[in-house]
């Protein structure tokens, strides 16, 4: 075999062991618990609803038997918050940072606020952290106006990155309404286009995101 030929062996092997990974919360937790994988991040609606079901199942596996108990309780603790979007900014950052595609700022974020206990970010962690969750926040206030929604419970953000929907679906629950809505939004870091969100009545996530012809 010539050296051509195996190095076109080894990527292709490489390539096959890379594992497609949802740029949100959970594939963070992936990432977290299994730091030397190799993975693809992608838009988090391309995983069905299996391969989502099979990657929180992992990960619950995992912790158990990767952390200590203290620590177990801190993730499955942020994992509950992230899920119901609620928590003080400490929890929330993680999140925020990985929906922005800020993987190393959300990952060194991990590693103090799991495995460290009364872990302390420090004045510049803490300062660009507060700083990146006022922005996603305020941006997401402004999309919460009437001149959105047209018609009934269709929200028009075509203009805006699909970065800041799960955020917009929170605060639209809390501030808004409980009824099944249609969002289409802009682009995704890792998906050009447009992209039409279906919520279900009272839901926090959507139950579909399909690409808008």
């Amino acid at each position: 075999m010539n050296r051509i030929n195996r190095y076109n062996i080894i990527e292709y092997s490489l390539a096959i062991m890379k594992r497609n990974i949802p740029l949100d919360f959970e594939g963070l937790v992936h990432r977290f618990l299994f730091p030397s994988c190799q993975l693809v991040w992608v838009t988090p609606w391309s995983l069905d609803e299996i391969q989502r079901n099979e990657l929180v199942d992992e990960n619950s596996k995992e912790l158990r038997t990767s952390l200590s108990l203290t620590q177990q309780k801190r993730l499955e603790k942020l994992r509950r918050q992230v899920r119901c979007g609620t928590g003080n900014w400490k929890s929330k950052l993680p999140e925020v940072a990985i929906r922005h595609g800020k993987y190393q700022f959300a990952m060194a974020w991990m590693n103090g606020y799991i495995l460290r206990s009364g872990w302390n970010p420090g004045e510049r962690l803490e300062a660009r952290a507060r700083l990146l969750l006022s922005h996603d926040r305020t941006m997401v206030k402004r999309l919460l106006t009437k001149s959105r929604q047209w018609p009934k419970d269709t929200w028009q953000l075509h203009d805006v990155s699909a970065t800041y929907i799960p955020q917009f679906i929170i605060q639209l629950r809390k501030n808004v309404t409980s009824a099944e809505v249609q969002i289409i939004s802009g682009s995704h870091l890792l998906g050009e286009g447009y992209w039409r969100w279906q919520v279900a009545k009272g839901s926090l996530h959507p139950c579909s995101v399909q690409y808008v012809e």
